[in-house]
């Protein structure tokens, strides 16, 4: 069955977005997707920078030596793969599960040892495994069976939540590691997981099994829309997802999102410490970074359901451009100048995640969504995994993070131009890898 050729792309996106009674039907795996999210996917990643200076402390470590989210990164990359093609086969919720249990153990076992390299080193080793259990892959698993109309603002809830409770965590954790040292603060994490996460995701976890609307509540061309995107030859095997060129295109767009991303996040405290603001400060605006980003993530997600996919991408990465500039050229940081620039770079990191699982649903169908989605991860994981390093490296050879910061834009820059560039090759049908007469040349 083919698309009907008299119906337009605009009319194409507005039948293919219509199904009803979404939220009625799918609010509470939503609401556990996000809490779980919120609480586990970007817990540790997004404070490990609070952690940074107690351990450097403590060890007289490099900053360099010190970070741990490039190896916990490098393993969740490697892993997700795995993780989504388990997702694919066993559901998201057993996968959840495992992560859960694993990383609440590997943070036990992590804080009760020596703080040595070794011990340091396999920490990130064994915790980046579970990471990919309970990072991006499960979760947006979980949202896209429910949500076609309503998926960016779906996608966006996750992201909301993942902002509100870092940033209510991160002057929590700041606390509890200065009063009492930061095995505490991993203590506390490994809290949360158990007490919310875990019960959570046994509450409302689980993919919808009748993926199209109910045919009674859906027109023919709805389903005729939906099959041509959803139905067309779905990715399930790790071997296709690789070849296939949309994964790739996709992957190395979405490199250059995360990539400043990435590295400023592994960084983020230091660098507005070594910028001139007193700790306490640094702590305020990294709290108002997780805002922003809530914030970024819940526009990301409006913007995405009522315009084009490519607009919203490359309106993102330029604010992300300005608050790089604005971080990296004012040295000494103020208070104001740090907030603001805080603020325009917390929107690309706010709706990176969020725009990533919009585009390959719309591109790539929910029934390849699990598996495309975790090989893209890899693509830009692979691409980004040097960032935080290239941020340590300015501040270790220079003093400062001001070099960094300036690369950080400059990749941004790029990234709106790779965006731009796919969707004017989707336009004019410029062969990139997309399959021939797909729904994503029909839709572009």
């Amino acid at each position: 069955m083919t698309p009907d050729p008299h119906i337009n792309g605009d009319e194409m996106n507005q039948v293919l977005t219509k199904t009803p009674n979404e939220w009625r039907a799918g609010w509470k795996p939503a609401v556990a997707a996000a809490v779980g999210w919120g609480t586990a996917g970007v817990m540790i990643t997004n404070t490990s920078s609070l952690f940074i200076e107690p351990i450097i402390a403590d060890t007289g470590w490099t900053s360099s030596q010190v970070l741990l989210s490039p190896i916990m990164g490098v393993v969740t990359a490697i892993s997700t793969p795995f993780v989504g093609k388990a997702v694919q086969r066993f559901g998201p919720k057993r996968v959840v599960l495992f992560g859960l249990i694993g990383l609440v153990a590997s943070i036990g076992i992590f804080v009760s040892l020596p703080l040595i390299l070794p011990v340091y080193y396999g920490f990130g080793l064994v915790a980046g495994a579970f990471v990919a259990a309970v990072s991006m892959v499960p979760w947006n698993r979980t949202v896209v069976s429910w949500f076609r109309k309503s998926a960016g603002k779906a996608l966006s809830l996750m992201g909301l939540t993942a902002g509100v409770s870092v940033a209510i965590l991160s002057p929590i954790l700041v606390s509890v590691i200065g009063q009492w040292g930061w095995r505490a603060g991993y203590l506390v994490i490994a809290g949360i997981l158990l007490v919310i996460t875990v019960p959570v995701s046994l509450w409302g976890i689980r993919i919808r099994k009748d993926v199209q609307a109910d045919p009674t509540e859906t027109t023919e061309n709805t389903a005729i829309l939906i099959e041509a995107v959803d139905q067309q030859e779905p990715l399930t095997t790790l071997r296709s997802a690789v070849r296939n060129g949309d994964v790739w295109a996709l992957g190395i767009a979405f490199a250059f999102m995360v990539m400043p991303v990435g590295g400023f996040l592994a960084n983020m405290f230091p660098v507005l410490t070594t910028g001139g603001l007193d700790p306490a400060s640094a702590a305020t605006i990294l709290s108002m970074f997780f805002v922003a980003a809530a914030l970024g993530r819940v526009v990301s997600g409006l913007l995405l359901d009522v315009l084009p996919r490519y607009v919203v991408a490359v309106v993102f990465l330029g604010l992300g451009f300005v608050g790089a500039l604005l971080l990296g050229l004012g040295s000494p940081l103020s208070f104001g100048m740090a907030l603001v620039g805080i603020i325009a770079f917390a929107a690309v990191a706010g709706g990176e995640t969020e725009m990533m699982g919009y585009f390959i649903l719309r591109e790539l169908g929910e029934r390849s969504f699990a598996i495309a989605f975790s090989v893209i991860v890899v693509i830009f994981s692979v691409c980004s995994i040097g960032a935080p390093y290239v941020f340590s490296l300015f501040r270790d050879t220079t003093g400062s993070y001001t070099g960094a910061l300036i690369v950080a834009a400059v990749i941004f820059a790029i990234g709106a131009a790779v965006f731009i560039w796919r969707a004017a090759a989707i336009r004019n049908r410029i062969p990139l890898g997309l399959v021939k007469d797909s729904a994503v040349a029909v839709e572009g």
